[in-house]
């Protein structure tokens, strides 16, 4: 397969690709004191995507929402699950990328010219992709965070100058699994800088999907996915992108109705081989996701199923 064969010997499911599975870190310029730690983890897909544009591929929506995230994931074929649970507070800049081919549910995105700033920039401002210097953003602290209805206890607390909520379940789930399809469940926020808030959504079920690891798609030929439907209000998203500094490479976006399939042209597939990226990588997630707005902010609670793999 053009481009991969190099990469032939270091297959793995994507919980092994720390770099890649780490959810603290969003793909906004500016997140954090690196302007190039721009990853490609679970939140890229579960807000980058809505509804197709005029274009025809899916319109990439990066704005900022306080986002709660609760994940499971499966190694593709089955196997042990993990899971996790994350806070996206801290506003930053959109991926770099711009829309080059629809086709479908799904676009080809390729990566807009990167711009220096020049003079550099004043302390306490980034360097946005653009060449504009922005004050970097700061984190929303919405005090201690519990959620309900899940099979453990789920704290989440904000800690330190950067307000990072790390997570603390009770027990831990020793089988990766926190929650099953439908399951009703509620995040109640105590309020610090953010007003209290209380938000609700279900539980999801886990996608048993066809796509093997690795993925070894001929130029050529379109890529056919298939997955187990899940429940009314559930969106599946799948990406074809790079596994390190992702979105600073080409990537093919896919978001569509949960209705089991889901196929990815021949013409995106071959702009997606031709891109050479560092580290290929696949994700498949399903989700389910309340929202609100508390003092003029976007609040969200999603729950997450995801599949993935790297080589």
């Amino acid at each position: 397969m053009r481009g991969l064969s190099s990469r032939a010997g270091a297959v793995r499911p994507l919980e092994m690709e720390s770099s890649v599975l780490d959810p603290r870190v969003r793909p906004r310029m500016g997140r954090s004191a690196d302007p190039g730690d721009v990853m490609l983890p679970l939140t890229f897909i579960l807000l980058a995507c809505q509804p197709r544009d005029d274009s025809g591929g899916p319109a990439l929506d990066w704005s900022f929402a306080f986002e709660i995230a609760l994940t499971e994931y499966r190694a593709p074929g089955g196997g042990d699950a993990l899971a996790w649970a994350t806070v996206d507070n801290r506003e930053g800049e959109a991926p770099p990328w711009e829309l080059e081919q629809a086709g479908g549910d799904c676009g080809f995105y390729g990566v807009r010219e990167q711009v220096n700033c020049e003079p550099a920039c004043e302390p306490g401002n980034t360097c946005t992709w653009d060449g504009e210097c922005v004050e970097v953003s700061t984190p929303i602290d919405a005090g201690v965070i519990t959620v309900h209805g899940l099979d453990v206890g789920l704290t989440l607390a904000p800690s330190g100058e950067w307000v990072y909520y790390g997570y603390d379940f009770d027990p831990e789930p020793g089988d990766g699994e926190i929650f099953s399809e439908g399951d009703g469940i509620t995040a109640q926020a105590a309020g610090a800088a953010l007003s209290p808030f209380e938000l609700e959504t279900v539980g999801v079920a886990p996608l048993g999907s066809s796509l093997p690891c690795p993925l070894e798609p001929v130029p050529g030929d379109e890529v056919s996915v298939t997955w187990s439907p899940g429940q009314a209000g559930d969106r599946v998203r799948l990406s074809l992108a790079s596994a390190n500094h992702g979105s600073m490479f080409p990537a093919v976006i896919c978001d569509t109705e949960d209705d089991g399939e889901l196929v990815v042209a021949a013409s995106l597939v071959e702009s997606w081989l031709d891109s050479r990226l560092p580290v290929w990588s696949w994700r498949l997630v399903r989700t389910h996701a309340g929202t609100a707005v508390v003092d003029g902010v976007e609040v969200r609670l999603s729950a997450n199923a995801t599949e993935g793999c790297s080589w």
